[in-house]
């Protein structure tokens, strides 16, 4: 009778022992299957892979399936290095679980998240995204906002594309949905300035002459009412 106990009792061990043994490698089978991707997202339809980030910006996590379909065992580690120089930008941005806050200096960075479940790493995704200089950029948006109106017909052809070139450039960067660096926020800024200040005008006689007064007579008058805090409508 005691041996028939015994061999019932060491039965049950090796069953226990068994089921443990299959419900963790299921529970590791689950953490494996249950994150089968996750992506960086951005909100409001704006993606810095493509165009930058105006000195700050917002990522966000997102996995498949949604963690709360996971019952919030899902939690995430968010990574950024400078993409030249590898170096970890730990001191840049704030993280707050699937979301991460960036505020870096201009330049090109990669960012890497990584998803786990229960304890054990599932899945990850990199980044490369830009970050352009704020002051910079809405300098580029200023100057070209504060161009006076130019008749083409005034200016030498050849100066004349130079300026319409620098003009296409700036409002590509400032308009279009695309990637741009630092560098050619202020090459564009550069180039449009000079362009303004070489235009060269076109020999029009006593015609450019008229006209040449007319626009002193009416930047005499712009001075006036700036001068008075006179409203532009008035003019």
């Amino acid at each position: 009778m005691k041996k028939t106990n015994s061999k019932k009792f060491l039965s049950v061990i090796l069953c226990a022992v068994l089921m443990f043994a299959t419900s963790a490698f299921a529970l590791q089978a689950f953490a494996a299957d249950a994150l089968n991707s996750v992506s960086v997202a951005f909100p409001y339809d704006y993606d810095p892979v493509t165009s930058p980030f105006i000195e700050e910006g917002y990522f966000y996590a997102v996995t498949n399936p949604e963690a709360n379909e996971l019952e919030g065992k899902v939690r995430y580690t968010w990574e950024v290095k400078d993409k030249a120089s590898g170096e970890i930008q730990d001191d840049y941005y704030e993280k707050y679980g699937n979301s991460l806050w960036i505020d870096l200096d201009p330049g090109e960075y990669t960012v890497q998240v990584t998803a786990f479940y229960n304890g054990s790493s599932v899945t990850s995704e990199i980044a490369t995204f830009t970050v352009v200089e704020e002051t910079d950029y809405y300098e580029l948006g200023d100057a070209l906002y504060a161009m006076p109106t130019y008749l083409a017909f005034r200016y030498t052809a050849e100066s004349w594309k130079t300026l319409s070139d620098a003009i296409g450039v700036a409002e590509t960067i400032l308009f279009d949905d695309l990637h741009y660096t630092q560098e050619q926020v202020d090459k564009a800024l550069a180039d449009l300035l000079n362009a303004q200040k070489n235009l060269v005008k076109a020999d029009l006689g006593i015609l450019g002459q008229l006209m040449d007064a007319i626009d002193m007579m009416i930047q005499y008058i712009m001075h006036l009412m700036d001068m008075f805090d006179l409203p532009i409508y008035m003019f």
